[in-house]
């Protein structure tokens, strides 16, 4: 079921981003589910593959702000590092039964839903439709 639901506003204007948040959105909703009923996680291939689909999607967006010359990208490419090294010091920690790695993982994944994707992000689509 999740509790992070994806509206259209949230959207980028750009199909492949917008379709990469979803996922994103997605992931965030399974582990959540997966924790709250206790269920087995396999901590060490859930963040490998958050880190791995982060990176190509950080990689995309990071591509489309060259496109439309976003003016803030450099301290946008700082917050997409922030948040891969916080998932690589998850990477480290993580046991494959550890609860308290299931509560950091939802609370660094939803943080950065709902403050990068979409706060930050809305500010390149905002500049894009000025340009």
């Amino acid at each position: 079921m999740g509790i992070i639901k994806w509206y259209s506003f949230y959207s980028v204007k750009n199909e492949a981003i917008d379709s990469q948040h979803k996922m994103l959105f997605e992931t965030f909703n399974r582990l959540y589910d997966k924790c709250m009923a206790n269920d087995e996680i396999d901590y060490a291939l859930a963040i490998n593959d958050l880190l791995m689909y982060s990176e190509q999607h950080m990689s995309s967006e990071e591509q489309y702000m060259r496109d439309i010359n976003y003016a803030d990208i450099e301290a946008h490419l700082e917050m997409h590092q922030t948040f891969a090294n916080k998932i690589k010091e998850l990477q480290n920690c993580c046991v494959v039964t550890d609860n308290d790695c299931c509560r950091e993982l939802i609370v660094v994944l939803g943080n950065w839903l709902l403050s990068h994707e979409i706060e930050e992000d809305r500010k390149f689509v905002e500049q894009d439709v000025v340009v």
